[in-house]
């Protein structure tokens, strides 16, 4: 079964998609492109898919899933965001609300989707002497509704490439803000008491990001299978292990040990860095390579051209 947020992505990350709205009873879904999301260009209406379609499309690339989740201003009330500062966010929404806020329902979303469209609708709000005279104004909001949960909040005026972008990374671990693991493992189920962690492995910083760039560009180059794995290997053999003397009955060996948990990365947390660091490189290598081939073709056609 698929669920709103779920999110799909090949291991070149050619494919990437998020599910946006699901229609059990109709067996259909709505998923979004990522990498559409994440440029300039205006939010576009959600592709629908039906359930046996989405799923041969899973096997067919063999996509991988994983939850996406939407920024946390998007649940808040006013009076929270008010004092994050965030009250012209709430002029700018209310102001979208009185024009469009007909569109913004369940009903209206579905046949927009699954259905004959909302053309009759928007054409009528245009007759109303709305503020707004072109249709591509009204169907910009309706897909920001459906792309972000369908809530009143996703007409803020927010871009998806930015959130989270005011996440601090400090410069190095003895700088002010830099964070060490998590604290507490969150409860499960009601009832349960949150267990207590206390993680002495330091938290990202940029010193230590600079360092995992270097190592991708190498493991990306030497490397064909199991990049993540391998570039995992090689970052703690550099920055996390050290060679020790140790006494034996033969003598002194040189021993290799970890250092201590205080002086290495959460397994998880590297693994996440590491693995988002190599798929973009991955990604810009293989679109350079795209665009070589493109201009290698377009010399050989000029001179074929001449000839």
């Amino acid at each position: 079964m698929f669920s709103v947020n779920q999110e799909f992505s090949s291991l070149d990350q050619e494919v990437r998609v998020r599910v946006c709205h699901v229609a059990i009873d109709l067996a259909c879904l709505a998923v979004v492109d990522l990498d559409r999301l994440e440029s300039d260009k205006p939010i576009c209406k959600p592709k629908v898919y039906q359930f046996d379609e989405f799923a041969a499309l899973i096997k067919k690339n063999r996509l991988t899933a994983s939850i996406g989740m939407l920024p946390a201003f998007i649940n808040y009330s006013d009076d929270r965001l008010v004092e994050l500062n965030k009250a012209n966010w709430i002029k700018k929404r209310d102001q979208k609300l009185k024009i469009v806020s007909s569109l913004l329902n369940e009903k209206t979303v579905r046949e927009y989707l699954y259905a004959n469209g909302v053309g009759d609708k928007i054409n009528g709000l245009i007759d109303e002497h709305g503020p707004w005279k072109n249709t591509s104004n009204y169907y910009r909001q309706l897909n920001r509704f459906v792309t972000y949960g369908c809530v009143n909040n996703a007409l803020f005026p927010f871009k998806y490439a930015n959130c989270g972008s005011n996440y601090f990374i400090p410069q190095d671990r003895d700088s002010d803000g830099a964070k060490r693991g998590r604290k507490t493992k969150a409860k499960r189920l009601s009832g349960h008491v949150g267990q207590q962690v206390h993680s002495q492995s330091p938290g990202i910083t940029q010193k230590e990001v600079k360092k995992i760039k270097k190592i991708v560009r190498e493991a990306v180059g030497k490397v064909r299978k199991n990049i993540t794995a391998r570039a995992r290997l090689m970052y703690r053999r550099d920055n996390e292990c050290k060679f020790v003397d140790e006494a034996t009955a033969y003598g002194t060996n040189k021993k290799l040990v970890w250092n201590d948990e205080n002086e290495c990365y959460q397994k998880d947390n590297l693994a996440t860095t590491l693995t988002n660091t190599c798929l973009k490189k991955i990604k810009l290598n293989r679109l350079g390579a795209k665009r070589y081939l493109i201009k290698i073709m377009q010399k050989e056609m000029v001179q074929l051209v001449k000839g």
